[in-house]
């Protein structure tokens, strides 16, 4: 009898016959509408994720047609669309929280990006905005993610970076882990980088929590990290918590898309705080 692992390598060996049938044909381009969608579903059911470049130059076709098939995929509501590809169709409130503010979560992500050197070792903070980080470093073979993020994780299992997930105890609405397990681990790591998520930024710029489990746990990556980064779009800003983690002041930077007043980069510049606008990226 099969079980599930076979299974799944008998699909992943079927998909692999498929290409190599069609290579042997000519190129991919060769392959009809419905044949590059059904490539283009294989390709996002097993990876979880896919770029529009990577599937155009796989399948010699252009990146408008690619972005055409992908279209008509979601309208036929198979996948997701996502900055630079798509994503495997799923419902979770995980997947809904991180259509709130995409746009400007995207734009952190691309400055964000933009700042890890190469063979760095990079911990990724639980949380929306730095699940669409991770997206964008799929396909970097040079990096070391850390993460305790069940998303996050999941995403970059089969990517190019090398992997280590960081244990605890799972909070299941949020997919984070944390608890003694994790704070234990972490505490016996060091990072070149880390990109911390926040739910709540006070009118003192104070960095705050609803989970007190959460506040050691974040205080410890910052401690541990050689440079740390706060990022936070516009909707985190003057909300409130029951957990202080830190301050402003404590990170490298602060990667955000809201635009400060006058007076507000005042404020951040007495208290030492490096901003990094992610409109101008």
């Amino acid at each position: 009898m099969y079980n599930i692992r076979s299974l799944k390598n008998l699909t992943n060996l079927k998909t692999c016959l498929k290409i190599n049938i069609i290579k042997q044909k000519g190129t991919l381009s060769n392959m009809l509408t419905q044949e590059r969608s059904t490539y283009i579903l294989e390709k996002i059911k097993n990876g979880g994720a896919a770029h529009v470049e990577t599937l155009a130059k796989e399948a010699g076709v252009s990146p408008m047609t690619i972005r055409r098939d992908l279209t008509k995929l979601a309208k036929e509501g198979l996948i997701e669309r996502c900055h630079g590809g798509a994503l495997l169709k799923r419902e979770t409130p995980y997947r809904e929280k991180k259509t709130s503010n995409a746009d400007e979560k995207i734009k952190i992500a691309q400055t964000a990006v933009n700042l890890i050197p190469e063979k760095a070792s990079v911990f990724l903070d639980a949380g929306t905005s730095t699940w669409h980080i991770a997206f964008l470093l799929t396909g970097r073979k040079d990096l070391t993610v850390i993460t305790a993020d069940l998303e996050i994780a999941h995403l970059l299992k089969d990517s190019q970076v090398k992997l280590i997930v960081c244990g605890g105890e799972v909070q299941k609405k949020t997919g984070s882990m944390l608890g003694f397990f994790a704070n234990w681990m972490i505490a016996e790591m060091r990072f070149e980088q880390c990109f911390i998520g926040t739910a709540c930024i006070d009118e003192n710029f104070d960095i705050l929590t609803p989970t007190t489990e959460k506040a050691e746990l974040k205080r410890l990556i910052v401690k541990n990290s050689r440079a740390s980064y706060l990022v936070a779009d516009s909707s985190k800003f003057y909300k409130q918590a029951m957990t202080r983690i830190n301050s402003l002041s404590d990170y490298t930077g602060l990667i955000t898309t809201k635009k400060f007043s006058r007076e507000e980069k005042e404020n951040l510049t007495k208290k030492s705080v490096t901003i990094i606008d992610a409109n101008t990226e």
